[in-house]
């Protein structure tokens, strides 16, 4: 059996601003966070979809980023709370 781990062999173009599209997505309370690749910068990073609010987050490892993500949806939810606001709830497939 080859247990040769598997490798990537296509190839990878980020967009002019150095990013490359969402290539995975995470859910929290009702919210859909982006998944995104900066190799320019190093990181990866997201935004809370189907909101017109720009709401991002940013990290360095997958589970570093959805922490920063669930923080991001919590704060928002906190925030607008707060300020006696109805915050926005999701629209639409993203």
């Amino acid at each position: 059996m080859d247990t040769t781990p598997p490798t990537f062999t296509g190839r990878i173009v980020p967009g002019p601003d150095g990013f490359l599209p969402p290539v995975a997505h995470m859910h929290h309370r009702s919210y859909i966070g982006s998944v995104e690749v900066s190799f320019e910068r190093d990181c990866l990073h997201g935004r809370i979809q189907g909101i017109r609010s720009l709401i991002t987050y940013r990290a360095r490892t997958p589970a570093e980023l959805l922490a920063e993500f669930i923080s991001a949806v919590d704060d928002y939810l906190a925030d607008c709370h707060a300020d006696g606001k109805e915050p926005e709830q999701p629209k639409g497939d993203t």
